[in-house]
């Protein structure tokens, strides 16, 4: 082939053969031959060269792994349409964010939300974000678990949570998963009632407290009026005729305004949720799932049926988490050096000392201080290794010499022992979600997890912050809220001492005379 072109390009250049000489018309037709296989052969290049790219693009990029679970392989096709959604959701937020900012916070949200679009533009271009794909694995994981357990999830689990999603409203009946102890529920029912109580009172004294405040302003025009009055008596009297039938009028008037409370609106029937949940499905097709590029199966796939598996394993692993157990009571004293600490026990154990009082002005805690240090009832596991082994060692009434831990020196004072408490509700559904971090992260570690980008290095353990009191202590008490009284009062003065107060200069005259 090449000794032919060799030979074509000899003929044609010089008008020779090996055996004769060519006419012009010949030479001629000979290098529209040539000049027609070079095209050819160059259009057959670049065809092939666009051929290939389009395949490694369309076809051998989105298939390429970006991660694998047991073998199962996580494409850059579904890293892309997952991480397109994430990205849409993002600008939203940010977006609204902004809405409520003003200034530079405002325009820092503007900024993320920019940001976000522009991966979102160029996302199969962009670096592989190790957040989204580690959601993804733990989505793999979660389903895989799901036949350790022995649990499935079934198409009416998978129709109630796409309405739910859709609306916030569940069809199916409430599976609240596991279940806490009686009293820990009727003890956390009656706190949220109290708190309740005590707000609803801190508003009513702060309308009162507002209205004397208003009432003690109209004793002032009162009075002032009837200095006025002792003038001109006849003036006085037809205003506060005039006053009394305004009032009267005002007092009828406040009366036709009052409206009995409204009825509470009753629940939508199920119907009615499910037309709501087509119509925010449809608007959730067109604002977000087409522009991501996938389909409403595929987002149920990928987003929802994960959610479900992760609830129930959650609920699953959450009926081993005990819902009683041994607790104690105390209040402690938190200082920084080991003399400070030293002090502070010979100031507590004195005979009447007062150990709230002593927490109160010398603990550095600044969230137990405002309660005397009262931590209140908390089981092992939830202080740090060095508190729990001074505090379940002492007798009720006893008070611990200083130690140290991570947060500093502590003094405590035992109050209380149960060997078999209920758990603050708080405390159990952290105790239960730690039991589901626990179990992933082991899931994790059991896993035969690739990943094809590289992982960042996990960032240093930080030094240990402020000391954390048990989810069950006592809040702090609140500042007093102050009534929203008009400071700006108009300030009326007597004319006879405004003499006084200008030493006998009106500056308005200045005024005057300067015009």
């Amino acid at each position: 082939m090449v000794e032919r072109i060799r030979n074509e390009y000899r003929r044609i250049t010089t008008g020779e053969t090996d055996n004769e000489r060519l006419s012009q018309a010949e030479l001629d037709a000979y290098r529209r031959q040539l000049m027609l296989l070079t095209v050819s052969v160059v259009s057959v290049v670049l065809v092939l060269i666009l051929a290939i790219g389009a395949y490694y693009q369309y076809v051998h990029l989105p298939r390429q792994s970006v991660a694998a679970v047991n073998g199962e392989s996580i494409s850059r096709s579904d890293y892309w349409d997952f991480r397109r959604y994430e990205l849409l959701n993002q600008i939203n937020q940010y977006q609204q964010f902004a809405q409520f900012m003003e200034g530079e916070q405002g325009q820092q949200y503007l900024q993320l939300a920019a940001e976000a679009d522009e991966e979102f533009r160029n996302v199969e271009n962009a670096s592989i974000d190790p957040m989204t794909v580690d959601e993804m694995i733990n989505n793999k994981i979660l389903m895989d678990a799901l036949d350790d357990f022995g649990l499935e999830i079934t198409d009416e689990e998978i129709d109630n949570r796409v309405v739910e999603f859709f609306t916030g409203m569940s069809i199916a009946d409430d599976d609240l998963g596991p279940s806490a102890d009686p009293t820990a529920e009727a003890w956390a029912t009656a706190t949220a009632e109290a708190q309740e109580a005590e707000m609803e009172a801190e508003q009513e004294a702060m309308e009162e407290a507002e209205a004397e405040a208003e009432a003690d302003d109209e004793a002032t025009d009162d009075s002032e009026a009837t200095d006025d009055a002792d003038a001109t008596d006849d003036a006085d009297a037809a205003d506060d005729a005039t006053a009394d039938d305004e009032s009267a009028d005002d007092a009828e008037l406040d009366d036709a305004e009052i409206e009995p409370t409204p009825e509470p609106e009753p629940t939508p029937a199920e119907a009615e949720i499910r037309l709501t949940a087509e119509a925010n499905q449809e608007d959730h097709q067109e604002f977000l799932l087409d522009r991501a590029g996938i389909s409403h199966d595929e987002f149920v796939e990928m987003f929802l049926i994960p959610d479900i598996a992760r609830e129930k394993i959650q609920n699953h692993l959450a009926e081993d988490v005990a819902t009683r157990e041994e607790q104690v009571e105390a209040s402690h004293i938190l200082v920084a050096t080991q003399d400070a600490a030293q002090v502070i026990y010979e100031r507590v154990t004195e005979e009447d000392a007062d150990f709230a009082e002593v927490a109160e002005e010398q603990s550095t805690d600044t969230q137990t201080a405002p309660n005397g240090g009262e931590l209140g009832w908390f089981p092992r596991g939830v202080m740090v290794e060095e508190f729990d082994e001074v505090a379940f060692d002492l007798d009720v009434d006893e008070i611990s010499e200083p130690f140290q831990s991570d947060f500093g020196w502590h003094v405590i004072l035992l109050t209380d022992r149960d060997d078999d408490r209920p758990i603050d509700l708080q405390l159990l559904q952290q105790r239960r979600s730690q039991m589901f971090s626990d179990w992933l992260e082991e899931k994790r570690a059991e896993a035969d997890i690739e990943t094809d980008y590289e992982v960042p290095d996990a960032p240093e353990q930080a030094p240990p912050g402020q000391f954390e009191p048990p989810a069950g202590a006592p809040q702090p008490p609140q500042p007093e809220m102050q009534p929203d009284v008009d400071m700006q009062q108009e300030i009326e003065i007597d004319p006879d001492e405004q003499d006084d107060l200008f030493d006998g200069d009106d500056p308005f005259d200045t005024v005057e005379d300067d015009n």
